[in-house]
Order: structure tokens, then C-alpha cells, then sequence
């Protein structure tokens, strides 16, 4: 029996752990300076935002020239936007964030102490990310990583990865991938990091409660014909024959 209910309880307790184990990750729009715009899926029409509108994963922002945006992340991340960037969020949870660069300039500023991966894609290949302060400008056919804190790793769209150290900077096309890793030169400043305050995380949904067995069918009642109790006669009968039964002398 205890091996029984070991079997049952282990793999849902591992279902719930897993369950637990990763979440979302909110995403606010804060510092908001001149017109962005924002949608909530690729086919959406844009809108105009202010300061606090919230994105959800598969929501994109744009901004125009002379507009800024900084995109404060639930678990300490930011992600500022230059003028002339169309960005988006493929998905954040707190196991990883996958964001998307269209074209544009942007600073990342992605927490230490965060154990998510943290990818950003481009048409011309991805950067994955820990610990890190790293700028992107891209254009629908180029990108220029550069890194000014911690470690980066590049995987160019032919499939070929590299990585970079802080003070370098890395080019990279559509046409023929990475064309090379340089140092920056040594005046290059670092982004400064907006001081933004990150949201509430959003509310955890509950845990899916385990499926129920069925009940078991409940058979129909076999239905069953009284039987009366002998008379008085045919019980009288019955014993006088049981007494006097003998070969010689069976009972009629």
C-alpha cells in the first residue's frame, strides 16, 4: 500500500513543483518621453501609451523620433528604447525572457542575481545574456552588439556562436552572419542605467487541481421474485417424506 500511494503522490508532486517553479513576469512602460506606440499582438493596430501601460508577452512597442521608452521587467531587468525602434516581447517568465529587436537602438541592463535565460533576437542572430550591460542597434538587415559588463554569447543567423567580453562589440548581417568582433574604443561610456522602479509580479495563477478518478459505475439492482414461504400442508408433506425416504420406498 505505501509503495502504492508513492507511485501516485510522487509524480504529482513533481507536476506541482515544476508548476511553481516558473511564472510570469510583468512588464511595465515607465519614462515614456514623446509618442510610443504599442500593440498587443503582431496583427494589432498600434495605439498610443503613457507611463505605467502594462505589455504582455506577444505585445510590441514602437517609438518615433525624438521618443524614448524604458521597459521595467518585475524581476529587476530594464530594457530602454531609443527613437526610431520597433521592439517586441516573445515571451518572460521567470525561467526566461525571449525579447525581439526588429530595428532600432537599445540598452539592456539584466539583473545578476537572476537565474533566467535572457535572449535577444534579430533577424541577423541572437545574444543570450547573464549579469550583463550590452546596447543593440540593428536595422532590418544589420546588428552591432556592444558589452560593457559581464559576458555575452552571439549565435549568428547561419548558426555559428561566439562570444564577446566586456569592452567589445560584434557586426553581424543577414547575409553573410558575423563579420567580426573588435574592441570599443576606449572613451565609450556606458549606458547609464534609468532609475525606474520595477512592477509587482503578476498574480500567480492556482495550481491545477489533479484530476478526479471516476466514480465507479454503479450497477442496476438485479431485480429478484419473492418467494413465498411453504404452507403449513406442503411443509407437513415435505418432512414426512425426508422421514420415511428409503430405497425400498421412494417419495412420490
Amino acid at each position: 500500500m505505501r509503495h502504492l500511494l508513492a507511485a501516485v503522490l510522487l509524480p504529482l508532486l513533481a507536476a506541482v513543483s515544476s508548476y511553481a517553479a516558473e511564472s510570469g513576469v510583468a512588464v511595465r512602460l515607465a519614462e515614456v518621453k514623446g509618442t510610443v506606440s504599442a500593440r498587443a499582438s503582431s496583427t494589432a493596430d498600434w495605439t498610443p501609451v503613457r507611463e505605467g501601460t502594462m505589455l504582455a508577452p506577444g505585445g510590441e512597442v514602437k517609438t518615433y523620433s525624438g521618443s524614448s521608452v524604458v521597459l521595467a521587467f518585475s524581476d529587476g531587468n530594464k530594457v530602454k528604447l531609443e527613437a526610431g525602434t520597433t521592439f517586441g516581447i516573445e515571451g518572460a517568465t521567470t525561467l526566461k525572457t525571449t525579447l525581439r529587436l526588429f530595428s532600432g537602438k537599445l540598452s539592456a541592463w539584466v539583473k545578476k542575481a537572476n537565474k533566467a535565460d535572457f535572449t535577444v533576437r534579430h533577424a541577423a542572430g541572437v545574444a543570450a545574456v547573464r549579469g550583463t550591460v550590452f546596447g543593440m542597434e540593428g536595422t532590418e538587415l544589420g546588428l552591432m552588439i556592444a558589452l560593457f559588463e559581464g559576458a555575452l554569447d552571439f549565435v549568428d543567423g547561419f548558426g555559428r556562436p561566439s562570444s564577446l567580453s566586456p569592452g567589445q562589440s560584434a557586426q553581424s548581417n543577414t547575409q553573410t552572419g558575423l563579420s567580426g568582433i573588435s574592441s570599443l574604443p576606449p572613451a565609450t561610456p556606458a549606458p547609464e542605467e534609468p532609475k525606474v522602479e520595477a512592477p509587482p509580479p503578476p498574480v500567480a495563477a492556482a495550481a491545477p487541481a489533479p484530476a478526479k478518478e471516476p466514480a465507479p459505475e454503479t450497477l442496476p439492482a438485479t431485480e429478484t421474485t419473492a418467494v413465498p414461504p411453504p404452507s403449513a400442508t406442503q411443509e407437513s408433506a415435505t418432512t414426512t417424506c425426508v422421514s420415511t425416504v428409503s430405497p425400498s420406498s421412494p417419495c412420490p
